[in-house]
């Protein structure tokens, strides 16, 4: 997503804010355990666990990422339609 915010300036700085969530996003499921190349990591896990994967999943569709999500989608519609 860094190398595509590079090479299209209008949306840089809203691809790059997108990619920094989704770096904090699986830096935290790492500190919680998670690893998304094994499944079985998963498995029974606390619940308490689980709101914290849930509330850190919520930081992708709210305030700046959701603004930028928003901007991204307007600038390919506007150009690729």
């Amino acid at each position: 997503m860094r190398a595509l915010a590079d090479r299209i300036p209008e949306i840089g700085d809203d691809l790059n804010v997108v990619a920094d969530a989704y770096e904090a996003f699986f830096a935290r499921l790492e500190e919680l355990g998670v690893d998304l190349m094994d499944p079985n990591s998963l498995a029974g896990l606390d619940p308490a666990v689980m709101e914290q994967i849930n509330a850190a999943g919520a930081a992708l569709e709210e305030g700046p990422v959701a603004e930028a999500n928003e901007n991204i989608q307007a600038f390919f519609e506007r150009e690729c339609s």
